[in-house]
């Protein structure tokens, strides 16, 4: 069985690998969207070669500045908005401690991956 320096050694020459391949993979795709058009900023443009197709998804980030768009006060048949519920983890770890029923009754549990993180050891002088 290997320590955990051997671990962490070769995990730490996988993710370089990783990388190179991340940037090798980007320039590719860029070499790619060069063949586009260059006319389509939201929708699908197709390429076509002699052994593929590619189907190239052009995409807009919005971000919204809800605060603004509140002060618009839309109608309800004009507004664009959906909320999303998310969990307070720190009130409901407060309510979980009292009364962990009624948290199970409307909140599933499941373990998430363990983020594992390196520190290098200060050696003692």
């Amino acid at each position: 069985m290997r320590n955990l320096d051997e671990i962490k050694t070769e995990i730490e020459v996988i993710k370089e690998s990783i990388n190179i391949l991340k940037e090798k993979k980007e320039s590719l795709e860029n070499e790619l969207l060069s063949l586009c058009s260059g006319d389509v900023l939201e929708g699908t443009e197709t390429l076509v070669g002699q052994k593929f197709v590619a189907k190239i998804s052009h995409k807009l980030k919005r971000k919204l500045d809800y605060e603004k768009y509140q002060a618009l006060e839309l109608p309800e048949n004009l507004q664009f908005v959906d909320l999303k519920p998310t969990i307070n983890l720190k009130k409901l770890r407060h309510i979980e401690a009292v009364d962990p029923a009624m948290i199970s009754r409307c909140v599933t549990t499941s373990p998430a991956k363990p983020v594992i993180k390196f520190v290098e050891r200060k050696e003692a002088t």
